[in-house]
């Protein structure tokens, strides 16, 4: 859920989602074909941090990397829609997912076309992009749609190809296979029953969401789910607009959709006080991890989703190993978080912190998602060689990648970090699964 909560600046108005109920205007004023009278158009696209980047062209330029996101509307960077000398309407103020303030300004694109569909004078949402960065690296962000599609058009997901397929209601012939359910929509995002350890809600469909649950604050308080899972790890786990999102995290045992069982997923406790997470009609959303384990049909005419299982099916989340949040830029990578007790924590890697190099490789030759795929899925024991510029002195450093362990109690995350004692502070325990020795520099 990559999209923002936008209140009108009009005092008359209460706040209210850009993943908010659509007006009938905007509905209306959209027309969506397809050319040479085709019936359907499939188009592929990359996953970047496990979200849908797709190419869309706008008025004839481009192409532009647009997130596909089931939990939002209709955004174009600010920086995109000047150089297409887009027409200025009224100006929004809001928050995303993250809690600093988002500024947002309307307007609308004559035309937008992803492989052979066309739509026709779309609205839009202006937005400064400039905090992606911390997201995904160097991977540009120039907007993001969802729901304007997927409120005319039948939209196959297929995660194991790689592909998007949009089809006209009257052309599709549904699937014979998989799990269909009903959902509901009190925003932008779908809504489908579903249950976590047993505790049933509505969860978001969400294929901006990272990773597999994040849940909601009113959620997690209503079901006592911080006690529950007695998690004791926090930093920042996410980013959306308007910043960080920062949550504790836990490992559950298993998440049910109908007749489908997910087992041992990350479950992330958000510990924001405003923004997305503090919904109180929502339980949480449904994140890659999870998404990409299925293809995935979603038919808003007879508002109901189909998840088939593919290759992908029970493949475990993981978290970040090494205790890094990083940003990118075009000098390297600066640290952004640092989780307490962490192998980076107890390298001494801090905030601010420039992170120069990589297992040997300049981090200028690097692309921030795939260092952030590394820290998560190197293999067990793996001790991954750092070099890191704190002030004006660098240093190598050599920190270990967590060890499986299968019997790890299950309401923790991923891993147990056991750093060996440092005389200054005692270390606790974090996580579940335990790691090699303590992090050595290296001369």
């Amino acid at each position: 859920m990559f999209a923002v909560l936008i209140a009108s600046t009009a005092a008359s108005q209460p706040p209210h989602f850009l993943k908010g109920a659509p007006g009938a205007s905007e509905a209306s004023q959209t027309v969506i074909a397809f050319d040479s009278h085709r019936t359907s158009t499939s188009v592929p696209f990359t996953l970047v941090d496990g979200r849908i980047f797709v190419n869309v062209r706008l008025n004839g330029e481009g192409p532009f990397a647009f997130l596909f996101d089931t939990g939002g509307n209709a955004v174009i960077s600010a920086k995109v829609a000047e150089r297409l000398h887009l027409s200025s309407g009224s100006t929004e103020t809001g928050t995303g997912m993250g809690e600093k303030p988002v500024t947002a300004v309307d307007t609308t694109v004559r035309e937008v076309q992803i492989g052979d569909l066309r739509l026709s004078n779309l609205a839009f949402h202006a937005i400064a992009m400039d905090d992606t960065p911390a997201v995904f690296g160097r991977q540009p962000v120039d907007g993001i749609i969802g729901f304007p599609i997927l409120e005319q058009l039948i939209v196959e997901v297929d995660y194991q190809s790689k592909s998007l397929k949009m089809t006209l209601p009257s052309a599709y012939t549904p699937r014979k296979s998989g799990t269909t359910v009903h959902f509901t929509r009190a925003r932008w995002v779908p809504l489908i029953d579903a249950s976590l350890d047993g505790v049933l809600g509505k969860f978001g469909v969400d294929t901006g969401a990272r990773l597999s649950l994040l849940l909601y604050g009113p959620f997690v308080k209503q079901n006592n789910l911080r006690e529950k899972y007695h998690s004791a790890v926090s930093g920042v786990t996410g980013w959306g607009l308007g910043g960080p999102i920062r949550s504790q995290l836990a490992r559950g045992q298993q998440f049910t959709i109908d007749n489908l069982t997910i087992r041992d997923p990350l479950v992330r406790l958000p510990l924001q006080t405003s923004g997305g997470t503090t919904a109180s009609d929502t339980a949480g959303v449904i994140g890659s991890d999870i998404l990409r384990q299925f293809n995935i049909t979603f038919d808003y005419a007879s508002q109901t989703i189909t998840f088939e299982k593919n290759n992908h099916y029970g493949a475990r989340s993981n978290f970040d190993r090494v205790g890094l949040w990083l940003g990118q830029d075009s000098a390297g990578f600066t640290v952004i978080d640092v989780i307490s007790g962490s192998p980076a924590d107890i390298a001494g890697i801090k905030v601010g912190d420039k992170i120069l190099a990589v297992d040997g490789k300049p981090a200028a030759t690097l692309e921030l998602v795939e260092v952030r795929e590394e820290f998560r899925n190197d293999p067990a024991g793996k001790k991954m060689q750092l070099k890191v510029q704190s002030g004006p002195q660098s240093e190598r450093l050599s920190l270990p990648c967590a060890n499986s362990s299968s019997n790890a109690n299950a309401f923790h995350p991923n891993c147990r970090w056991h750093p060996a004692p440092r005389p200054t502070r005692k270390i606790q325990t974090r996580l579940s699964v335990i790691l090699a020795p303590e992090a050595k520099r290296v001369r």
